[in-house]
């Protein structure tokens, strides 16, 4: 089997754009690299695509042959992501090969998502407490030599760390070998991986006429919001402080303005107008100053909210 994890650097968070977007940033980079074939290897092999970039794309590219060439089985924990950085920076998709992705298999198994749980649960042991740290570190884009070499120690480190992780990677598999087929344990793994590969259509003209009738409506509704409320345009909706103070007039405290602040504020609101509409005061100063600030509350929601931002997703 031939285990392989990476290391890399890049602008963007990885978690809120998506593996696509992630791997094929301008600003991405691998930084380390580190094999394990154990029909060649006694020991992980290391990688520095910082120091050394080109002897350390022709050493990966020529392990990478090898192991297809031979017993075709790749090893990588979240394998989605191992198989993604390969087809970036080989610039060509992996043939022949089956790949086993420990983490899927933890999953059916009830175990964790995370390599280090993962390997505390079924192996018993943990990883290097510095990980997270050399992560912060060493994984922001433009990483270069110079940067490296100042911080040679943690770069020592960082290289330990990417050892650590093809060793857990390739424990756990034979762990899981040993309990049953991996075939068989790794199905679910090999029907998301190849569904991924292919990707999900998108009726991306029916996106943008979302996207505009988002931004038609929201328009609409800061323009009544204004002629009703603000004809002067002087609140700033994008300002806390005014937001805050224009509240403050109308007797109402509040001291955010985020998505869950919004929220319990709206509610808390309601309740109150609610209250004071069925003991027949609808028409008190106190009620019309309520809804004046819940008129604020729904065009700041629809301004910074959900709706426009998950289309804009879906466009991206």
């Amino acid at each position: 089997m031939f285990t392989i994890d990476f290391e890399t650097y890049c602008d963007l968070d990885l978690r809120k754009v998506g593996l696509d977007n992630y791997v094929n940033h301008r600003s991405f980079g691998v930084a380390l690299a580190a094999v394990y074939d154990d029909n060649y290897n006694l020991e992980p092999k290391v990688f520095d695509f910082i120091k050394t970039p080109i002897v350390a794309l022709g050493g990966l590219r020529k392990s990478v042959q090898r192991a297809q060439e031979s017993t075709g089985t790749f090893v990588a924990f979240n394998a989605d992501f191992e198989r993604a950085v390969l087809r970036r920076i080989l610039r060509s998709p992996l043939h022949n090969v089956t790949w086993l992705d420990p983490m899927e298999i933890s999953l059916i198994m009830g175990g964790g998502a995370a390599l280090e749980t993962a390997a505390q649960q079924f192996l018993g042991v943990g990883k290097l407490p510095e990980g997270p740290r050399l992560v912060k570190l060493f994984g922001r884009g433009g990483l270069t030599r110079e940067f490296v070499e100042n911080n040679s120690d943690d770069w020592k480190l960082y290289q330990d760390y990417v050892i650590e992780d093809v060793n857990r990677a390739h424990e756990l598999i034979l762990y899981f070998e040993s309990m049953g087929d991996l075939k068989y344990m790794n199905y679910d793994s090999a029907l998301t991986s190849a569904m991924n590969f292919a990707g999900w259509p998108v009726d991306v003209d029916l996106v943008k006429q979302m996207q505009q009738a988002v931004e038609h409506n929201t328009a609409k509704l800061l323009r009544e919001f204004k002629e009703a409320y603000d004809p002067k345009d002087l609140l700033n909706l994008n300002s806390t402080k005014q937001m805050a103070a224009w509240c403050a007039e109308r007797g109402i405290r509040a001291t955010g303005f985020d998505e869950v602040n919004v929220a319990k504020l709206k509610s808390r609101l309601i309740t109150a107008l609610e209250r004071q509409v069925l003991k027949g005061l609808d028409n008190d100063p106190k009620v019309q100053s309520i809804r004046e600030v819940l008129a604020m509350l729904e065009v700041r929601q629809q301004l910074g909210g959900a709706r426009s931002s998950a289309v804009q997703r879906n466009r991206d």
